[in-house]
């Protein structure tokens, strides 16, 4: 689940706008909204294409995104 950059609260894709698809041609990204009512943030996350048997895993930072680690799959 992606985390508000903002709040740190819970993301939901939503639609893209036209400029958001133009943009994607050149970097992939995806369109969010926090659910957190008082937040209200929405933006553009880029997409996370990461090699088979991979998963991110969040550090524990104030926006819950970055750094990011990749770990593989096995133990």
């Amino acid at each position: 689940m992606r985390l508000c950059p903002c709040c740190g609260g819970p993301l939901v894709r939503i639609a893209r706008r036209p400029a958001d698809r133009l943009l994607s041609l050149f970097r992939p990204v995806n369109r969010y909204q926090c659910v957190v009512l008082e937040c209200g943030w929405q933006g553009n996350l880029a997409r996370w294409r990461l090699p088979p048997g991979e998963h991110i895993t969040p550090m524990n930072t104030p926006s819950g995104m970055s750094p990011m680690t990749t770990h593989t799959g096995t133990g």
